[in-house]
């Protein structure tokens, strides 16, 4: 899945790889992890380690502007203190 997108970010001339860590999609529940398939965080940083790159993981929850007010929001999910959120410009 990745192997191809670093493998061509090398041939580019880069040397670091930096994502985000959409921590909502590895514990989509509160208590429930997920850690497979897209989001198998380890099997990435070993295919960007066998490139011979680096890997710079931007953690989450809060995900700047890529996502609606920083945050993944499903319609099944509720967002707690939403009142406590103050957006800053």
């Amino acid at each position: 899945m990745w192997e191809d997108l670093v493998r061509k970010a090398k041939d580019g001339g880069l040397d670091v790889i930096d994502t985000y860590v959409f921590w909502n999609g590895h514990e989509p529940l509160q208590g429930e992890f997920y850690f497979e398939g897209r989001y198998d965080l380890v099997r990435f940083i070993k295919t960007v380690h066998k490139q011979g790159l680096y890997v710079n993981l931007r953690i989450g929850p809060y995900i700047c502007g890529e996502w609606n007010i920083g945050l993944r929001i499903n319609m099944d999910q509720k967002l707690r203190n939403l009142g406590k959120l103050v957006k800053h410009t």
